[in-house]
């Protein structure tokens, strides 16, 4: 009887060495079946909701392009050296025609709702830094980063009419 039973626990630990790393496989892949199971509900409720959220901030972006339909915007942030250089020698020669954006952090300051600026600002192609400008005409939106404009002009001591003729031409494309 002993000699059976030390048989079949050697027959056990046998199948266990080399069946066990399997088992285990198995064990693990049956786990994550389950889990993906269990989630799958609230991973396509997750991304159904934003896939509505991203539908719903395009069709306010759309409207709000049809909206102003025309304008020419000047968004510049609140990095000390910059923002005091455009202030002094940026906004006075910029045409009136085009609207200024301040950006105090990550708040938006204009005479426009922030939330429509945030809105602009959010859709911004070429995001190379600030100063940025953009121009909407006829419901369609371009914009222009001059980052590497200004600070070629603060920091090389650049001619000044280098980066307000760059502004302008973007503006009279």
């Amino acid at each position: 009887m002993r000699l059976r039973f030390v048989f079949r626990m050697n027959l056990v630990n046998k199948l266990i060495t080399k069946f066990g790393g399997i088992f285990i496989g198995i064990l693990i892949f049956l786990t994550f079946c389950g889990l993906f199971i269990l989630y799958s509900p609230f991973v396509l409720w997750i991304y159904l909701a934003s896939k509505k959220a991203d539908k719903k901030k395009r069709k306010k972006y759309d409207s709000l392009i049809q909206h102003i339909k025309d304008g020419n915007f000047f968004c510049y942030n609140n990095k000390i050296k910059t923002k005091t250089f455009i202030e002094a020698n940026i906004l006075p020669k910029l045409q009136s025609d085009i609207r200024i954006i301040f950006l105090d952090g990550r708040i938006p300051k204009s005479k426009f709702d922030p939330r429509n600026i945030s809105l602009l600002l959010d859709h911004i192609e070429d995001k190379k830094g600030f100063p940025y400008l953009i121009k909407i005409t006829d419901g369609v939106y371009k914009d222009k980063s001059v980052n590497n404009e200004l600070h070629n002009t603060i920091n090389q001591k650049k001619d000044i009419r280098l980066i307000i003729n760059s502004i302008h031409s973007f503006y009279s494309e």
